[in-house]
């Protein structure tokens, strides 16, 4: 998997687990501009950070239904199972690295 897509899904996961709180946290704008700044700094299609967000959105209390019709793929699956314990604060500490760059692969 590259290395743009995996950190994709981590900030995705963590739009969709915390939705409007992370929106806010990360200070991006609303959430197409984050979509788009997101995609900008990690090298992926803005539509690639919303898709993947709403694949993880049947697991999260939030008013978006996302990708419910189907199950999750494998690589999703990982990623719900590597962060799900963390609280807001630690996944978001985890994406500002991301998207700061200061975390490898």
């Amino acid at each position: 998997m590259k290395e743009s897509n995996y950190l994709c899904m981590v900030v995705a996961y963590y739009l969709s687990k915390f939705n409007e709180k992370a929106y806010e946290e990360l200070g991006l704008g609303n959430r197409t501009e984050s979509h788009k700044a997101i995609g900008k700094i990690l090298g992926v299609n803005e539509n690639t950070v919303k898709n993947m967000r709403d694949e993880f959105d049947p697991l999260h209390d939030n008013p978006r239904s996302g990708w419910h019709q189907r199950p999750l793929r494998p690589s999703r699956q990982m990623i719900v199972e590597q962060y799900q314990d963390l609280d807001e604060e630690k996944l978001r500490s985890l994406v500002i690295e991301i998207l700061e760059r200061k975390i490898p692969y």
